[in-house]
């Protein structure tokens, strides 16, 4: 079970380095660093987690094509498999740099850039897509799931609120496997994974 989870969400990395898209609602607030145990049948929630700090992500009104090199280091790559649209790419990337220049003292530790990226991913990407680029992410990834195993991590992606959707970004952004856990055992109980 364990390798299965380890591949289904280290495949999902491939995906949450960063995206974006003009559907989804404008505002997140993003912990940097969760740590805690999820509940059992669901993600964990801001709620359920100690933050390192909060950083409110924004989706612009307007967005502008921005020179990448203007972003930390830890958020310039886009992701490959949520095939995203220029504008999508755009709208992750200016999303970032909004909150880095309305705020010039907002961190630039691994931990925070991930949990801005993430949060960026949530208020600019549809969700729909999110969860679809993760799952096929996963199932390229070889793990060895049915596809009812499959579909229910879709749709516990495509349904949980954005906060909880950017805190989840954001840890795979990390890929620290002990803030993955939480939601390895919560998708592992969520969708009958053993």
């Amino acid at each position: 079970m364990t390798r299965k989870l380890a591949v289904l969400l280290l495949g999902g990395v491939l995906v949450a380095s960063a995206a974006c898209s003009s559907t989804n609602s404008s505002s997140t607030t993003t912990t940097a660093a969760p740590a805690t145990s999820a509940p059992a049948t669901s993600a964990p929630k801001t709620s359920d987690t100690k933050a390192a700090g909060k950083t409110t992500v924004t989706k612009p009104a307007t967005i502008e094509k921005i020179d990448k090199s203007k972003l930390p280091s830890k958020a310039q790559a886009a992701p490959k498999d949520l095939s995203l649209t220029q504008d999508e790419s755009d709208c992750i990337d200016y999303t970032i740099y909004k909150v880095y220049t309305d705020d010039p003292s907002t961190g630039t530790d691994d931990a925070t850039v991930a949990g801005i990226a993430g949060g960026a991913i949530a208020v600019c990407v549809d969700q729909g897509k999110i969860a679809e680029g993760v799952t096929a992410a996963i199932k390229s990834g070889g793990a060895n799931l049915t596809d009812t195993q499959l579909t229910c991590i879709k749709n516990e992606i495509a349904s949980t609120d954005q906060e909880s959707l950017a805190i989840f970004l954001g840890v795979l952004i990390t890929q620290d496997s002990d803030l993955m856990k939480p939601f390895q055992e919560a998708l592992s109980k969520a969708c009958n994974i053993s």
